[in-house]
């Protein structure tokens, strides 16, 4: 096995830049899958770094996608999807489903929303993880149309340059339709609990 260098691959730290990371945890975890993978021929160098870098992301609980690592790399999600698939098997790794709650803050951010509506949106993901309503939905569809029913109850009256379905949906690079469409059902299982919560 080549040994693992003293220092972080100047790509691996790149990556982890651009993504805005700064975790030196990180790094090195990507710098382990990397190598590893590496001794597997066959497999662009990359593909490889880039399915390295969001693994570890995903092993460690920082909320990147695949989208952003993509941006960051300029490889195919696609590809870094297949690589990161035989990465976990081939080291037989458990990565735990990503927590919709992390990715808000980053959401948040690029849509420029005010701190309020941010604490509504992770009040109203608790509510949700407590009803247990994450299953089957992509973490950044939730967050994003859990930041627009935060948004929309505290801004009820529409105004000029109000943050709308796709605005918000952009910034979590989802699609408006899938913010419409999860925005419903968050609303109504609201409702449910809320519902719930007044009967018991």
């Amino acid at each position: 096995m080549r040994p693992v260098p003293n220092e972080p691959p100047g790509e691996i730290r790149s990556i982890a830049g651009a993504l805005g990371v700064n975790s030196p945890r990180l790094e090195w975890a990507a710098v382990q899958l990397y190598f590893k993978a590496k001794e597997r021929p066959g497999r662009p160098f990359d593909v490889l770094r880039a399915a390295a870098v969001y693994a570890s992301c995903r092993l460690l609980g920082v909320p990147k996608t695949l989208k952003d690592v993509s941006a960051a790399t300029g490889v195919r999600a696609g590809d870094i999807a297949r690589e990161y698939r035989r990465m976990l098997l081939d080291e037989d790794l458990r990565v735990r489903p990503p927590d919709p709650i992390a990715f808000v803050p980053d959401i948040a951010r690029k849509a420029d929303l005010e701190p309020t509506v941010e604490r509504r949106a992770v009040e109203i993901l608790s509510t949700l993880r407590e009803a247990r309503a994450f299953a089957g939905r992509a973490p950044t569809v939730f967050a994003a149309a859990s930041l627009y029913v935060a948004y929309s109850e505290l801004h009820p009256i529409r105004e000029e340059g109000q943050q709308t379905q796709k605005s918000i949906g952009d910034a979590a690079g989802v699609t408006e339709a899938s913010v419409r469409n999860l925005s419903h059902a968050i609303r109504s299982s609201l409702a449910w609990a809320s519902g719930r919560v007044n009967t018991s």
